[in-house]
């Protein structure tokens, strides 16, 4: 996918963190770094960012593009430099008289991640990106440069229990969680331990079908 189009079957359920980076997205001139194990949901809050991009803050759709560069046809664009990359957004519509918002997912399969995305912050001040990558490893490897002071970096982990119960369908029992209501937590006791133990058996990665 590289213009992105919310499907009409996604659920998509809101993250505490989505806001924080949205926010910085918009008014922060630096690269916004996704990081975080596989599972955690980084592909579901770059899809957050996207909607709201396009249904919020009503960003025309030739200014977001998606790379899923597990797609090897994605991956070698990128691989080819910054000026294949730029032409091939211009080829694939996108408005660069504008600020343009580009995702660029699995960033670790890059061959040079840290050369290409000096050139795109350095030089390419009419494109926005968000990155996001799982092994830290494997990307860590890959960076001969640190991009000091070119990159906000959000390690996104696992949900958190009042982030669990929301996707849940418990809002209410999470609105109690979150503010420490326990004057009025109390009479849900039952419910809170039922749903403390579905959170220690299946922990808080957003994909484990009992969350959906």
């Amino acid at each position: 996918m590289i213009i992105y189009e919310k499907r009409g079957d996604m659920r998509l359920k809101p993250r505490r963190v989505t806001e924080n980076i949205l926010t910085r997205l918009l008014k922060d001139e630096r690269l916004v770094v996704l990081l975080g194990a596989r599972q955690v949901g980084k592909t579901s809050i770059m899809q957050l960012l996207m909607d709201k991009l396009l249904n919020v803050k009503r960003v025309e759709k030739n200014r977001v593009f998606y790379f899923d560069l597990e797609d090897m046809s994605l991956l070698e664009i990128v691989n080819r430099g910054i000026d294949e990359f730029i032409a091939f957004l211009e080829a694939n519509g996108a408005n660069l008289k504008e600020r343009c918002f580009v995702f660029l997912d699995e960033i670790q399969y890059m061959e040079n991640p840290s050369n290409f995305l000096k050139l795109l912050v350095d030089h390419h001040k009419e494109i926005k990106a968000v990155v996001g990558g799982s092994s830290s490893f494997a990307i860590r490897s890959k960076f001969k440069d640190s991009l000091a002071g070119r990159k906000i970096l959000f390690n996104i982990h696992p949900l958190d229990f009042g982030e669990f119960l929301e996707f849940r369908g418990r809002k209410e029992l999470a609105d109690f969680w979150n503010t420490a209501n326990w004057e009025k937590a109390r009479f849900f006791i039952s419910d809170f331990s039922r749903l403390f133990e579905e959170y220690v058996l299946f922990g808080g990665l957003p994909k484990v079908r009992r969350i959906l």
